[in-house]
C-alpha cells in the first residue's frame, strides 16, 4: 500500500522506475510513443476529477500531450472505492488488446482528487520512461500541409465529463434540543435526502421527548414536540452548509392545576445547518450535523393565568446520524 505523505512523489517515482520495465517490454520496436487513454472512476465516488482534467495534470507534468486516439500504446486509468480507502490501477495494452503491464495504487485516505493528482503524476512518469527507453522523445505531432492551402490551425475538442446520476441516502439518530422546552431534551430524527452533485434535498422528522417542567408550588407542565424539516444542502467535500425550516407542533399538559388542558400551537422556525459527513464504508457513513434556528412563532405557557415560560427567541439542535447511502 502507498503511504501518503511529504514524500510520496519520491516514493511513486522508485517504485515506478522500477515496475515500468514490464509495462515497457512490448514497446521497445517501437519508433515513437503516443497513447490513448480511457478513465473509470467508480459512480459512487464523489469529487473525483473528470476526464478533461485527468488528462490536462498529465500534460502539465510532461511539458506536451501525449494523448493521441487510436495509438500504438493504451492504457486504462481505474479508480474504486475499497474497505479500506481508494484503489486504482494504470493497465497497459497494445492494438491487440494484450497486456503491456500494469501497476496497482492504493490508499487508506478517501480524498479522490488528491489519490487522481497521485494517479497522473505516476502516469507521467511511465510515458516519460518509455520515452527514454525508446529514445524518442515526446514531440508534438507534425501538422498535416494541403498543397493549396496554408497550415491549418489544429481543431480543439473537448470531451464532457460524464454525468453522474443522483444519489440518494436515508439516516437516523439521536438529537438533542435546547430551546424547544424548558430544559434541554433529548429526541431522534428520521431523514432522506437526495443529492446532484454538489446540491442536496433533505426532508426529516423530528421528535423530542416530554419534558416536565415544576415550581415550588407543585404546579407545572410537561412539553414535547414533533416537527417536519427541510434543508438544502451545498456540500465541500464531507462538509455541508444548508439552509433549514422547521414546521411542527408543540404540545402541552398541565399538571397540579385546576383546570388542566393539553393545548397544542404550530411552531415554525427557520436557521442554518452545518454538517460533516465521515464514511464507514462504501455504503455507510456518520453525519454530525448542528443546527441554529430563530423561532417565528414564539408561544408563552401560562398557569393559573400567570406566564410560566415563553420560547426562546433562538435554538439549538446538536444530531449524529448514520446514513445509508444508495446509488
Amino acid at each position: 500500500m502507498l503511504q501518503w505523505g511529504v514524500t510520496r512523489r519520491g516514493a511513486w517515482t522508485v517504485c515506478l522506475s522500477l515496475t515500468v520495465f514490464a509495462a515497457a517490454g512490448t514497446a521497445r520496436s517501437a519508433t515513437s510513443l503516443s497513447v490513448s487513454l480511457s478513465y473509470d472512476v467508480d459512480p459512487s465516488l464523489r469529487d473525483c476529477p473528470g476526464e478533461d482534467e485527468f488528462r490536462r495534470h498529465v500534460v502539465e507534468q510532461l511539458g506536451t500531450d501525449p494523448f493521441r486516439d487510436g495509438a500504438s500504446h493504451h492504457v486504462d486509468a481505474r479508480v474504486h472505492p475499497s474497505e479500506r480507502g481508494l484503489e486504482g490501477a494504470l493497465v497497459w495494452t497494445n492494438p491487440t488488446g494484450a497486456s503491456e503491464g500494469d501497476r496497482r495504487l492504493s490508499s487508506a485516505s478517501r480524498d479522490c482528487a488528491e489519490f487522481v493528482r497521485g494517479m497522473t503524476f505516476a502516469l507521467a512518469v511511465q510515458i516519460q520512461f518509455l520515452n527514454q527507453l525508446l529514445g524518442t522523445p515526446l514531440e508534438p505531432p507534425p501538422a498535416v500541409v494541403s498543397p493549396a492551402r496554408e497550415i491549418a490551425p489544429p481543431t480543439v475538442t473537448t470531451t464532457p465529463a460524464p454525468r453522474r446520476p443522483p444519489s440518494f441516502s436515508v439516516s437516523v439518530g439521536p438529537v438533542g434540543s435546547f430551546g424547544e422546552a424548558p430544559t434541554a431534551s433529548a429526541g431522534a430524527e428520521l431523514s432522506g435526502a437526495a443529492r446532484l452533485r454538489a446540491f442536496s434535498l433533505d426532508l426529516g422528522a423530528r421528535a423530542t421527548l416530554p419534558v416536565t417542567f415544576r415550581q415550588a408550588d407543585g404546579t407545572g407542565f410537561r412539553t414535547s414536540t414533533l416537527a417536519g424539516t427541510l434543508a438544502v444542502c451545498g456540500h465541500l467535500r464531507r462538509f455541508a452548509l444548508c439552509p433549514l425550516m422547521a414546521l411542527g407542533r408543540l404540545q402541552v399538559s398541565g399538571l397540579g392545576v385546576d383546570d388542566a388542558h393539553a393545548p397544542a400551537s404550530t411552531t415554525a422556525r427557520v436557521g442554518l445547518r452545518a454538517a460533516f459527513a465521515q464514511p464507514l464504508s462504501t455504503r455507510l457513513a456518520a453525519v454530525l450535523h448542528a443546527d441554529g434556528a430563530y423561532t417565528l412563532t414564539p408561544r408563552t405557557v401560562t398557569l393559573n393565568q400567570l406566564p410560566v415560560w415563553r420560547t426562546p427567541t433562538l435554538g439549538l439542535a446538536v444530531g449524529i446520524d448514520l446514513a445509508v447511502l444508495f446509488r
